[in-house]
């Protein structure tokens, strides 16, 4: 932030407009208070890729998961759900050790086994989310539980694609708040 001093004796705002800065100090100039806290604290929205994970959606993969038809699914191999189970586990016990909350994507159709990859059906935005339509035909239900699962936490649904429009969050990388890049693809068109 920028250098910023309300005046002696006065407890003031910033005239920033990111962090709300509030400060006082004494007329000697001796004694600064300084106490920021961040604007429009939401328990929701993310416009980085890279910034500080302070809550997060997850799935724990399930007997479904371990797919009898894994050229269906488009997977090399049988996957091991007991094995991914305790990756999963493992992963969110270094989220939560972090300091971040972790909340559970549940209730999600067993047989839907690419459900697990919950960054794939949604965009999250600072304003809320857009739920996307899933370019892989048997993943086209997991969107739904994801706006469920929003509305539950309160967080607004900004917009849904629909009909022709195909997007996965696999496909989209906020490069800076501002920036959101689509790879192009059978998943993901324009």
């Amino acid at each position: 932030f920028s250098t910023w001093f309300p005046p002696a004796g006065t407890l003031a705002e910033s005239p920033d407009r990111g962090n709300l800065l509030f400060a006082y100090w004494d007329d000697s100039g001796l004694e600064l208070v300084v106490i920021i806290r961040e604007r429009n604290m939401r328990p929701y929205g993310a416009q980085s890729m890279v910034g500080v994970l302070k809550r997060v959606v997850v799935k724990q993969p399930c007997e479904g998961f371990s797919v009898k038809d894994v050229k269906q699914w488009n997977y090399g191999r049988r996957p091991d759900w007991r094995a991914a189970q305790r990756e999963h586990d493992d992963f969110v016990a270094t989220i939560k050790a972090s300091g971040a909350e972790v909340i559970y994507l549940d209730n999600v159709d067993p047989e839907l086994a690419d459900s697990i990859y919950v960054h794939d059906p949604s965009l999250m935005c600072d304003a809320g989310a857009i739920i996307l339509n899933m370019g892989k035909e048997l993943r086209k239900g997991e969107a739904e539980f994801h706006k469920k699962k929003y509305l539950e936490l309160g967080i607004p649904i900004l917009g849904e694609l629909t009909g022709a429009e195909k997007a996965e969050g696999g496909d989209l990388l906020w490069l800076d708040p501002k920036t959101l890049v689509a790879g192009v693809g059978f998943r993901t068109n324009y």
